[in-house]
């Protein structure tokens, strides 16, 4: 048990968010049990998705793999502790963005997807 002023935290696992705007100053924190955050990415597809992109414009890159719209996040992770990774684009042009999400070089494809797993 942690004691933080005269509030007491029992910890439970991983603490996944805070939310103090309506407590006037009292941070409350969620608390969820370890078996029921995903910690590794799901294999979107097994193999690069190759996407147009425009100079100067940002991307977030799906990490977790759970997003419906690959390869980019649409919130999907709020139950992980995997965020998303923003690009950028310096030119117009095809991107090979990673599906399998192993990659080394995120959010790019870097042939992972053809490694032998075992």
């Amino acid at each position: 048990m942690l004691t933080l002023g005269s509030a007491k935290i029992v910890d439970r696992g991983p603490i996944i968010a805070c939310d103090d705007k309506d407590h006037q100053g009292t941070i409350v924190f969620r608390l969820l049990p370890e078996d029921t955050l995903m910690t590794e990415a799901v294999v979107a597809q097994n193999a690069p998705y190759a996407t147009e992109v425009e100079a100067g414009k940002s991307y977030f890159w799906c990490a977790c793999g759970k997003s419906s719209q690959q390869p980019f996040c649409d919130g999907s992770h709020q139950d992980t502790d995997i965020l998303p990774q923003k690009f950028t684009a310096e030119a117009s042009k095809t991107v090979y963005f990673c599906g399998c999400k192993k990659t080394q070089k995120a959010p790019t494809c870097d042939g992972s997807h053809n490694r032998d797993s075992a």
